[in-house]
């Protein structure tokens, strides 16, 4: 599906993310990884699986049951102070009614 952009491997501590050598088969391979992703525009969660450093699947996921609802061609991620802003400014009109200006 992709690669992980080289930016983004290094931009956040992330301890799931080891790179610790192993021994055996497949040696130096990361192995698979899967980071769950919901942001506050989104409807659903989305969940990403990489192996070693290649998207392997990108899918939908509910979050009582944690199982797959589908796969997802790509997600969209906004700055999330953006995202919280469009909120609150979508539920103030509707408070007041569309007719006013914030």
């Amino acid at each position: 599906m992709g690669t992980i952009p080289e930016g983004m491997r290094n931009s956040c501590p992330c301890p799931f993310l080891s790179e610790e050598p192993r021994s055996g088969s497949g040696a130096g391979a990361l192995g698979l990884v899967q980071t769950d992703i919901y942001a506050p525009d989104m409807h659903q969660p989305a969940r990403v699986e990489y192996w070693d450093d290649e998207i392997d699947s990108l899918a939908s996921f509910d979050l009582l049951t944690q199982r797959r609802d589908g796969s997802l061609e790509k997600i969209y991620l906004s700055p999330a102070r953006e995202a919280i802003k469009q909120m609150v400014k979508h539920k103030i009109l509707n408070v007041l009614g569309s007719n006013d200006k914030i």
